[in-house]
């Protein structure tokens, strides 16, 4: 079964704002490997990272979708994705890593030296459990090109964040301003 959440409260698979579409067909990460992956001992979830102990492969799923629209994000980091993969490698016995994040854009990647793969997703949609299983069991291909770079650890936008505390875009930013006499956008001539 599916999962709801009440009111435009947003998650990972349903998206915020006006990209808000409610959905009682959510597929999980979780869901989508214990659907797929029959020959598995066992499949099992902790919120830290206990599960993976003794663990073959340990899946870090990890979500960065706490964005709004015509506001910069204070942090492009993945939560808890460092802290889970060290702690991870600080297990005994050897096991795979793999980071799956949910972004709607770039994320640092201070955890990636640890990790032996990783898959991010930009605001993959209710179905994400299924793909995210295809993904990691090879019963599909990953067909995306990544369109951005993924800065290291503690980047911020160039220049800093010019419009103050509240993080809004200013409307140099967005729309953006002309000169006189409104002739060159600033991209380039037209």
């Amino acid at each position: 079964p599916g999962h709801v959440t009440a009111g435009n409260t947003g998650t990972p698979f349903m998206g915020q704002g006006s990209g808000y579409v409610p959905s009682t067909k959510t597929v999980t990460p979780m869901e989508g490997l214990q659907a797929l992956v029959k020959d598995a001992t066992s499949i099992t979830f902790s919120a830290d990272a206990s599960a993976g102990d003794g663990a073959d492969v340990a899946v870090v799923c990890a979500s960065a979708c706490d964005v709004h629209e015509g506001w910069d994000r204070m942090n492009f980091s993945l939560p808890e994705a460092q802290e889970l993969v060290s702690a991870l490698r600080g297990q005994s016995g050897e096991k795979k890593i793999v980071v799956v994040g949910v972004s709607p854009g770039a994320v640092t990647t201070e955890w990636m030296d640890k990790v032996d793969a990783s898959l991010l997703l930009f605001m993959p949609g209710e179905q994400v459990g299924t793909a995210v299983a295809q993904m990691l069991t090879g019963d599909a291909s990953p067909g995306g090109r990544l369109p951005i770079t993924m800065p290291p650890d503690d980047w911020k936008p160039i220049g800093g964040y010019p419009a103050g505390k509240d993080h809004m875009f200013l409307s140099a930013q967005y729309p953006g301003t002309q000169p006189p006499p409104h002739k060159m956008y600033k991209w380039g001539d037209y």
